[in-house]
This record gives structure tokens, C-alpha cells and sequence, in this order.
């Protein structure tokens, strides 16, 4: 999901991509517009993933996908722009395609080949809205630098890149520094995580401006990670399990995975956040799909 407000910040969820409204703290998570994707019938088959065992029921995964999308619209009171899956079996996963942040949208180039077709559509349709005020293609300054949305996390401050030899590398984060240079970019190495974890937000999300969520062994690891480099500079929750740490933020509501899913990290989360709302995404889950991915 690609979500917009006035358009200030990244992607989240991996099915939608989010653009925020405005660069004041206040402002952080605010969001007026989402961008989707259906889900392509070719994703049982062919998406990608980093296991082959489980096997995705696609009206359940259809019927998941539209009750985030039900949300974000009814709840939440975005629009929503929802592009065609174009038999692209990992499409719907449309956060990868595109970094938003303010007036500029980097449109990346994932590191995986049969993902890099996805970022065509979204790049006429994020020229169509006539809105920003620089529009990169990586794919056409580089043709060596990959980057996946899905490995950027944006604090409000900075951002933090999971490099991982093959979705997001140097050359990727070095061109997300170059179009936003205002923002420090700091290169996390997920080479050893590769068997476990599929993006850096696959194990952590935000929680808010300068909040962090973490899931799992991996996001103990991470966090200890991030407390290095900035200086104990972030709030950084923790929840058991890995997939939990994905979270949308959205117009101050927290969508997280369902409790019949995670009932512990869940149960955590609701102690602190009323406005929890659940989204079972146990299907795209399979083929390692997260909230903020969709």
C-alpha cells in the first residue's frame, strides 16, 4: 500500500503506499490518500518468498486485502487509488516500488527482476497527480543501485536502510541520501538475517514520530543496532514475535495483525495503544507479506 496525506513521509505496510500530509511532528502519520494494487492470481504461484511450505488460499487472501482497504477508506478516511495487478505476481506488495517523503518521491529499483516491471505504473501514476516537486527514477540514473521500500524505515528524522545482497545494496541507499539530503541515511547490514527475514520492515515499523517497534530475536538485535548508532536517541518498543513489529500508523489508529495470529505481542501492543484497530493478513503472511508491504 502506497498512502499519501499531504504528502510528508514513507511507505508503510508493504500492501499500500502511504503519502503523509506535512514535515511537522504534529503532523507525523497523518495521511488523506493510499495507494493499492489488486492482488494478482499469479501470486500463489510465483511471488516471491523465503519458504515454499505453506500454500496461499487467494479468496482469503482477496478477502484480508479488501478489509485493510475497507479500513483505510471507511475508518481512516483515505482515498484510494487503486492500480491493476497487471498478472504481476508480487504487485500487490506495492510499498517496494516507491520512498515518499514531503514533495519527493524516489521511484526505486527493487533488486529482485521479476519485481522491477511494478515500478512502471506506479511511476505514471505518481506523475499523473502533479503534485511532486521531484520525481527520481532510480532504475534510469543506475543500473547498478536496487532498493525495495520495503527495506526503508523513516523515523521523522532519518532513515535507516536494510542491506540485505540482493533486494537493497550501497548503491541503492547511497541514491536514497542523494534525493533526500536533508534526511541523514544510515545502511543497516541484514546479510545474516537473509533466512529469516525477507526487509528491515518486516521486523520493525513506527510506532510514532521517533518511535520505534521491534519484533522478535531479530528486532532485539536490531534495536540494540539502532541504539548504537543514534545515541539511545529513540524509544524503541519490543514485542515477541517478528511479524508483529509490522504496524500501519495511520491518522493517529495503529493497525497491527490480528491477536488469534499474535495474542501476546498483540495483547502488548493494546496495553498501550486503545486505538488498536486488528487486520488478519495470515495469507499474504504466507508468502512473506506484511501490512505496511500491502
Amino acid at each position: 500500500m502506497l498512502s499519501m496525506a499531504r504528502f510528508s513521509r514513507d511507505l508503510h505496510f508493504g500492501r499500500s503506499l502511504l503519502i503523509l500530509a506535512s514535515r511537522s511532528i504534529s503532523s507525523f502519520s497523518k495521511y488523506t490518500h493510499a495507494i493499492i494494487r489488486e492482488i494478482s492470481p499469479t501470486l500463489p504461484e510465483e511471488a516471491l518468498r523465503l519458504s515454499n511450505e505453506a500454500i496461499v488460499n487467494m479468496q482469503v487472501a482477496v478477502e484480508q486485502h479488501d478489509r485493510l482497504v475497507n479500513c483505510m477508506e471507511k475508518m481512516l478516511g483515505l482515498k484510494i487509488i487503486k492500480l491493476p495487478h497487471e498478472n504481476l505476481a508480487d504487485s500487490v506488495f506495492v510499498e517496494d516500488t516507491c520512498v515518499i517523503v514531503g514533495n519527493k518521491a524516489l521511484i526505486t529499483n527493487p533488486g529482485a527482476i521479476s519485481r522491477r516491471n511494478e515500478t512502471k505504473l506506479v511511476h505514471r501514476k505518481i506523475l499523473e497527480m502533479n503534485y511532486f516537486k521531484s520525481i527520481t527514477n532510480m532504475s534510469l540514473d543506475s543500473t547498478v543501485a536496487h532498493l525495495d521500500g520495503g527495506d526503508v524505515l523513516f523515523t521523522g528524522s532519518e532513515f535507516y536502510v536494510g542491506i540485505n545482497n540482493g533486494r537493497s545494496n550501497v548503491e541503492g541507499c547511497n541514491m536514497l541520501s542523494k534525493v533526500f539530503n536533508e534526511y541523514p541515511v544510515t545502511p543497516i547490514d541484514l546479510t545474516k538475517y537473509l533466512a529469516n527475514t525477507l526487509h528491515l520492515k518486516s521486523v520493525s515499523s513506527m510506532l510514532g514520530y521517533n518511535h520505534i517497534l521491534v519484533g522478535g530475536e531479530i528486532g532485539e538485535e536490531l534495536k540494540s543496532i539502532i541504539h548504537k548508532i543514534s545515541g539511545n536517541k529513540y524509544l524503541i518498543t519490543s514485542v515477541p514475535d517478528t511479524a508483529a513489529a509490522n504496524v500501519l500508523l495511520i491518522n493517529n489508529r495503529l493497525i497491527t495483525r490480528s491477536s488469534k495470529e499474535f495474542p501476546v505481542s498483540i495483547y502488548s501492543l493494546k496495553k498501550t495503544y486503545s486505538n488498536l484497530i486488528e487486520m488478519d493478513a495470515s495469507e499474504l503472511a504466507k508468502v512473506d507479506g506484511t501490512h505496511s508491504l500491502h
